[in-house]
């Protein structure tokens, strides 16, 4: 199929079946899948699931024909089609520690999306569909057509916007990513000092719950592309405020699926001028 006959709407079903083939897949991996496996990184660990969606995901996007370059986590990079047109990026499984030593319990999510050129920015972000394995909730953001939200009980997605929260206090809810942030401890003192911070162990979660307003803001100095990359489009679709920590926005700056994005996520422009008032 060539560009034109890949509409936003195939892309959508695409992703979203391919959160549904990662439910599967980890699904009948059982508790072999907890298994750790070699992946070179010391440090973010690896299981014998992650590997498995990885492959069903890789094996997805070939059988669709779709003409593009897909970045995987686990498995690298790969060309679909003698002229590929889309970028497409996934994380198999982000939070794999707490589907390793939690699962049921602690959020774990599989995160798909598709940019429209090879070498895009943010704003070229076209579909992004996220799945939280533990409770079934998903995520869906489509370019200029909003942020969608559906829980597993529910039939159809509904319309979600962020939470409208404008002022930072102790009640305001403000998710890090503590590990990733570890090197800037008064960055965290800060934050800790002035608001609600939690970290659940999954960024693409948080950047997915400040879309539909379970959090109010989001904050990593370190968040990968593979996160953020999806989590940018559901934040945006949703209303929310997304910039660096220098107050930039991040709608012209180049998207790359390995690299590390210092971020600021919220609800609202004022929260996030209110945020970055806390860090300086």
């Amino acid at each position: 199929m060539t560009k034109k006959e890949w509409t936003t709407e195939k892309i959508k079903n695409l992703c979203l079946e391919g959160l549904a083939i990662s439910e599967q897949t980890i699904k009948a991996c059982a508790e072999c899948g907890k298994e750790e496996v070699d992946n070179g990184d010391p440090i973010n660990t690896a299981t014998a699931a992650d590997v498995a969606v990885s492959h069903a995901l890789l094996k997805h996007f070939e059988t669709s024909k779709i003409p593009a370059i897909v970045h995987s986590e686990e498995s690298g990079k790969k060309q679909y089609g003698t002229n590929p047109e889309f970028l497409i990026g996934f994380d198999d499984i982000d939070g794999t520690e707490n589907w390793r030593r939690s699962e049921g319990i602690m959020p774990y999510t599989t995160i798909i999306f598709v940019y429209d050129k090879q070498k895009p920015r943010f704003e070229d972000a076209l579909v992004a569909a996220m799945l939280e394995h533990t409770s079934g909730h998903m995520w869906l953001a489509v370019r200029g057509e909003g942020c969608y939200f559906k829980k597993k009980e529910w039939q159809n997605f509904q319309r979600c916007e962020t939470s409208g929260q404008q002022t930072l206090s102790r009640k305001t809810a403000v998710r890090l990513d503590l590990y990733a942030m570890r090197e800037d401890p008064a960055v965290i003192t800060a934050l800790v000092e002035a608001a609600w911070v939690k970290d659940a162990g999954s960024s693409g979660y948080h950047l997915a719950a400040v879309s539909n307003g379970c959090s109010d803001a989001f904050v990593n100095s370190a968040c990968k592309g593979h996160e953020f990359g999806a989590g940018y489009l559901l934040i945006k679709e949703a209303g929310g405020f997304i910039v660096d920590n220098k107050g930039l926005p991040y709608n012209k700056k180049p998207f790359d699926f390995d690299e590390k994005y210092n971020i600021v996520c919220t609800a609202t422009e004022q929260l996030g001028r209110a945020i970055l008032a806390k860090m300086k």
